[in-house]
């Protein structure tokens, strides 16, 4: 198996152990994340207010991928109780918009539920990505080629990982098994 499939799948590599020069890094960047991250879990949404993006491509659910890696990677405690404030505000936002994707929908905002569980085993976080997973199947449409989901666009369906099908599949997957299917962009 290839350097790339092995972390693609999650499996120990040289650059997650802590003495790779990467961890000073992280060690030196969680800082300034935290500087510019708003923790907004009790935020009311308005329009053009940037306050509440709740995306991991745009706020809280990647700043906790990111603190959950960190964690994992580094093991300081502080990245962990980072990644669950972020994992707080992303839930008490919901289904901000309206969408069941990875990239900006349900499915990619789970992923940091799935992240929280699969590293502190506490059962809120499943039950938490299990909410939403009942939320994202809302989306799911029946035709006569199969089931599709609703893309980026409430009007166009995608088959594709970031903004379409298989990225909900892959979180569909990822709540069977937390630890064996990993995030492929972790």
């Amino acid at each position: 198996m290839s350097e790339a499939i092995r972390t693609a799948a999650g499996r120990s590599t040289p650059h997650t152990h802590p003495s790779h020069p990467c961890g000073p890094l992280v060690q030196r960047t969680g800082p300034a994340v935290l500087r510019r991250w708003v923790d907004a879990r009790g935020a009311v949404l308005r329009s053009g207010d940037r306050t509440g993006e709740c995306q991991w491509c745009h706020g809280s659910p990647g700043v906790g991928l990111f603190f959950v890696k960190a964690y994992e990677v580094l093991g300081d405690a502080q990245y962990i109780e980072t990644a669950k404030a972020a994992g707080e505000t992303m839930y008490a936002h919901g289904d901000v918009r309206a969408n069941p994707s990875q990239c900006h929908g349900l499915a990619g905002n789970a992923e940091v539920l799935v992240e929280l569980y699969r590293l502190t085993r506490d059962a809120l976080w499943l039950e938490r990505a299990h909410d939403f997973a009942a939320r994202t199947l809302i989306y799911r449409k029946s035709t006569p080629e199969g089931d599709v989901w609703q893309g980026d666009d409430p009007l166009s369906t995608s088959p594709d990982f970031l903004c379409g099908a298989a990225g909900v599949g892959h979180f569909f997957l990822r709540l069977l098994d937390p630890d064996g299917m990993r995030m492929p962009l972790l």
